[in-house]
Formats: C-alpha cells, sequence, structure tokens
C-alpha cells in the first residue's frame, strides 16, 4: 500500500490509536491531580503497540509474507507518518 498516510507510514493505524489514547488523558487532565495518575493507560497503550502486538508484530508477518515489504520498510517510517527516505540502489 503506498497511497494516502501508508505513504507515510506502515501502520497510520496504530499512530492513530496512540493519538486517540494520549488525547484521552490530555482530557483526563482536566480533572486535576486524578487525571494525571490515569498516564498509565496511554504510555501503555503505546508501548503495546509499538513493542508487542502492533508495529513490531506486524513488520514480522508482513516481511515474511509480502514481497517487496522490507524495500517498503527501507523507505518508510514505521509509525509517525514522516516523508519517505531515499534507499540508495546497488552498485549499476
Amino acid at each position: 500500500m503506498n497511497k494516502g498516510l501508508f505513504r507515510l507510514s506502515r501502520h497510520p493505524n496504530c499512530f492513530g490509536e496512540t493519538l486517540v489514547a494520549w488525547s484521552f488523558w490530555l482530557t483526563a487532565l482536566d480533572a486535576g491531580s486524578t487525571g494525571l495518575l490515569t498516564v498509565f493507560a496511554p504510555v501503555l497503550m503505546t508501548w503495546l503497540l509499538l513493542r508487542v502486538s502492533g508495529v513490531t508484530m506486524l513488520d514480522e508477518h508482513l516481511r515474511a509474507t509480502k514481497p517487496g515489504y522490507v524495500e517498503y520498510m527501507a523507505r518508510t517510517s514505521a509509525f509517525v507518518p514522516w516523508p519517505r527516505r531515499r534507499v540508495p540502489r546497488g552498485p549499476q
């Protein structure tokens, strides 16, 4: 997939879920000091999506099953939408 946000991020859905979790936490801050205590929730969600069930697991699976995914990984940011990197080609 090289269209839309997938051109800028391999996992834009995971990034969006993380933004939602952090926005809920920012909303909870309005409750005062008790809202601050809820910071564990977005931290846990971010860690799970980056290291356990999201980006890492999907990349391993897609690398093994989709031809060309390794090149896509080299060009495209894993999580945060970011402009594509240039990948040097081999000797010509």
